[in-house]
């Protein structure tokens, strides 16, 4: 007799993001995320396939929107809609926190690796304060390496606003 492998889906993070791009104290920040299902079978079409925002361990936001099915190696982005004071957003206080993004944050979907060594979660770093222009020009270098069609230098030479983004190496699913 041939063991015939389960299929469900599994679903990780690929990309956070995290508007504005430079944060200052008392700006109000929106957070979304993209999802893959690297599984091999679809989500359930109807079922939330929810995703929760965390600041500095914290929970400040989810988004539960995206109902409809993902079919294996399909994405999708999910963008904070909601959240515990009952809006999707967080009011930057000064300092510097580390964002973590979460698929399935509510175990509604079976997957085939719920505790699986895939980053089900993203997590980085942000400052929020005043950002001198020598490092407004370093951050636009690095984000502009992550996510070119972001944005870049118009020719006054004033940096376009680009979200903090990190993107997980395809590797990494």
């Amino acid at each position: 007799m041939i063991a015939t492998p389960a299929k469900f889906p599994d679903l990780v993070v690929r990309e956070v993001v995290v508007r504005p791009a430079e944060p200052k104290v008392g700006d109000t920040l929106s957070f979304e995320a993209l999802v893959e299902n690297i599984g091999n079978e679809a989500t359930e079409a109807g079922v939330t396939l929810g995703i929760k925002f965390s600041v500095a361990g914290k929970t400040v936001a989810w988004c539960d929107s995206v109902k409809q099915s993902l079919a294996p190696g399909e994405k999708v982005r999910g963008v904070a809609s909601s959240g515990p004071e009952g809006r999707g957003t967080w009011v930057a206080t000064p300092g510097t926190y580390p964002v973590t993004a979460i698929a399935d944050d509510v175990n509604r979907i079976v997957e085939s690796h719920p505790k699986n060594m895939h980053p089900k979660n993203i997590a980085f770093s942000f400052k929020v304060g005043v950002v001198s222009e020598s490092d407004r020009r370093e951050m636009f270098c690095m984000r502009a390496e992550k996510r070119p069609e972001q944005g870049r230098e118009d020719g006054s030479g004033a940096l376009q606003e680009l979200p903090w983004a990190y993107s997980a190496p395809a590797d990494e699913g």
